[in-house]
């Protein structure tokens, strides 16, 4: 069984050093991975981060 990592809003926010509503806003736009919800928080999955940072980021930013 293949276990599969989340991090939180707040982890992401930092990880991209962007603001919360600035990933939610992302997210909603459909420009940032998609995020799940778990109970009442908003989780990433790390190899979604990961594949969007090879990927969707080739010109090292997030805005087109």
């Amino acid at each position: 069984m293949v276990k599969v990592e989340f991090i939180s809003l707040q982890e992401t926010a930092k990880r991209y050093s962007l603001d919360e509503k600035t990933i939610r806003r992302l997210v909603q736009t459909g420009r940032f991975p998609a995020a799940r919800k778990m109970g009442r928080v908003l989780r990433f999955r790390v190899s979604d981060l990961e594949h969007f940072d090879e990927k969707g980021r080739a010109d090292g930013r997030i805005y087109n």
